[in-house]
Order: C-alpha cells, then structure tokens, then sequence
C-alpha cells in the first residue's frame, strides 16, 4: 500500500510538472475548485501574478492518484516545503545549470 505522504508528494508532483507557480499551487490547495464541462473534470484556480483564470484537465494520472486518496487534494502546505519538494525532483532529474528562458511576445521570439 502507498503510504499518504507518497500520493500528496504524487498529486504535488504531477500540479507542479503541469506549470502552475508554487503561489497558485499553495492558493489551490488551500480551497481546492473542480468544475466539470463537457463530461470533463478541470482545476480551476485563479493565477495570482495574472489574475487569469485557468482550467486545467484531471488526466489520468491526478484522477488515480485522487480516486486513491478518496477524491480529496492534500492539504496545503509551505511554499518552502514546496520548493524543497522541487530540489528534491531536480536533483534526481539530475538537472544541472542554467536555463536558457525564450519567450514569444506579440508572435515574436526575443
């Protein structure tokens, strides 16, 4: 059986690899908000750098990880836990260095 702990570090896992910022992932679970449109179950949450609305389809992979832990999100937790969480991930990813960040503004690459 997996322990509880494993499946919340799971759920954080599969939330955070799907690009929400550590601040939204904290404000969701703080208040978790699912809608469901066209047969489909989405996160909803609200991006607080943006204020934009963002829906996020449960794949399979959330939806059997929250059929486990009876459809409920763990519970919110310090952003510094979070963050630690990540270098745990990065350091088994083995990702070294920096990054080289593009960004397309108004369909231009700078």
């Amino acid at each position: 059986m997996i322990s509880s702990v494993a499946l919340e570090q799971s759920v954080l896992r599969k939330l955070l690899k799907a690009g929400l910022r550590v601040g939204d992932l904290v404000s969701f679970l703080k208040s978790p908000k699912l809608i469901e449109m066209d047969g489909m179950e989405f996160i909803n949450l609200k991006q607080i750098k943006t204020s934009c609305e963002v829906l996020m389809p449960i794949n399979s992979k959330i939806q059997n990880i929250l059929n486990k832990r009876d459809g409920i999100f763990p519970a919110a937790v310090n952003q510094n836990i979070i963050n630690k969480l990540i270098k745990t991930i990065v350091k088994k990813a083995e990702i070294k260095g920096g990054f080289i960040v593009e960004k397309t503004i108004g369909g231009k690459k700078t």
